[in-house]
């Protein structure tokens, strides 16, 4: 047996209601001798220093606990998961599983097919923990019976649960139409978030109040997901550290600098570049608009009167004293969404915000550098070469995802079908003035007044 860690009380901490706690501790009960909690420390020993994460060990947890149960009320003589992981028991594995998921001989289908594959990985995860196990403490025979049993999920299992269920998947993706947020709807929750932000501004630029700084905080993060159309997950999690180290661009090489446009320069000059880790552990992007700067600036300012707790790293903290959790992305968009009076407001997700951007950027003509950046600025895959033998990023991602963000923002993207980056206008004057009035309400240095 494995020493004990910290990690099982960490994971109760994700077990958040009744029902999950019940189940949990059906689980534990059954499981003599704990297998469920090693492989909750493994995955603790891997994603431990990530937070959100322990809601994912716990539920990894659950379904080991699902599947024991299951497993008892096919077969009385199992007491444990260790009784399952040899090889005679097989079959058993096999039935429980579609037992669980709700396998459908006739019409060879699952009602819940990825559960199906999740159970498969999490097998295969307790047969590798049993062996290693085995191999610590000298146990030949548990060695054997864990080796066995591995095997046979690596020969058996995509013919006996794997097939079917992906399968499943594919047929119920198929003709499922995938529907995007109307323009309408963005339009009219930028406008309604920008309105109230200006007006939290002013009454939080000098005098604290709670309720409102807590719907700043909200407002703030919701504006910054519907401006760069990327994961909220990602968003939501950006820490302190990663906003105070941000790039403001002053670092652009003159010849790439000299390259821009105008309009181009006004976008690399007034937005900051903070990078956060994406999905994978790629470092992506988040462009930080004047607008957005000031509102954390203010968020901070009275952060500790917020009640936020000392060792809370997230820039979007709940404000609740002692919480070290991030407010969540989906939820803010969820309220916004509806409190504005959208047509759609539940079409209103990060998920399909992103897909907003990559199906209707299909209209504009871009070239094969401005997809690279795109897709960099998505956190999507590209090849290590582009990765790494490339102009300096940070000022591009600034000024042509700033371009291609601006208009979006504004509503105009669609005007300009058949055109690349380059024959996307930027009112220049328009911006200015914007700037101008935004520093003007906020009490800070303005620049001179555009003619």
């Amino acid at each position: 047996m494995f020493m004990q860690t910290s990690s099982q009380k960490e994971i109760k901490i994700a077990r958040n209601n009744s029902e999950t706690d019940s189940l949990a501790s059906e689980m534990d009960s059954l499981d003599g001798q704990s297998m469920s909690s090693q492989v909750g420390e493994k995955l603790y020993q891997k994603h431990g220093h990530l937070t959100h994460l322990y809601s994912h060990i716990s539920q990894k947890m659950r379904e080991l606990g699902r599947f024991l149960i299951c497993s008892k009320a096919q077969d009385l003589s199992i007491y444990c998961l260790n009784d399952i992981l040899r090889a005679e028991k097989f079959p058993l594995a096999v039935q429980s599983t579609k037992a669980l998921c709700e396998f459908n001989e006739v019409t060879n289908s699952y009602k819940n097919p990825s559960l199906a594959l999740k159970i498969g990985h999490l097998l295969k995860k307790c047969a590798k923990v049993a062996k290693s196990e085995a191999l610590i403490i000298g146990d030949l025979d548990q060695g054997t019976r864990a080796n066995n049993f591995l095997t046979l999920c690596n020969v058996e299992w995509v013919d006996e649960i794997s097939s079917c269920a992906l399968q499943t998947l594919t047929k119920n993706k198929m003709n499922k139409g995938s529907l995007l947020p109307l323009s309408e709807d963005i339009m009219r929750l930028k406008n309604f978030l920008d309105k109230k932000t200006e007006s939290l501004l002013e009454t939080l630029c000098d005098h604290f109040n709670k309720a409102e700084w807590d719907l700043l905080n909200q407002m703030t993060l919701a504006q910054i997901v519907m401006f760069n159309r990327r994961r909220g997950g990602e968003t939501q999690r950006m820490q302190v550290d990663s906003y105070t180290s941000r790039m403001v661009n002053k670092d652009c090489p003159q010849e790439v600098y000299e390259a821009l446009s105008a309009a181009e320069r006004i976008l690399v000059n007034t937005m900051v570049r903070v990078e956060i880790r994406g999905k994978m552990g790629r470092t992506v992007p988040v462009l930080l608009t004047e607008k957005s700067q000031s509102c954390l600036e203010v968020l901070f300012k009275w952060r500790n009167e917020a009640g936020v707790a000392k060792d809370n790293v997230y820039v979007f903290a709940k404000p609740n004293y002692g919480s070290l959790e991030a407010l969540r992305s989906a939820d803010v968009l969820r309220t916004f969404s509806k409190a504005a009076g959208l047509t759609n407001p539940e079409l209103i997700t990060t998920t399909r915000l992103g897909k907003h951007v990559a199906t209707v950027a299909q209209i504009l003509s871009l070239n094969k550098n401005d997809l690279d950046i795109m897709a960099s600025f998505l956190g999507h895959d590209i090849t290590v070469h582009r990765s790494f033998y490339r102009l300096p990023q940070e000022t591009l991602q600034v000024a042509r995802m700033g371009r291609l963000l601006t208009a979006f923002n504004n509503g105009t993207v669609g005007q300009y079908s058949g055109k690349s980056l380059d024959e996307i206008p930027l009112d220049e004057s328009k911006y200015c003035i914007v700037l101008y009035a935004l520093k003007f309400c906020l009490g800070l240095k303005p620049m001179s007044m555009p003619n």
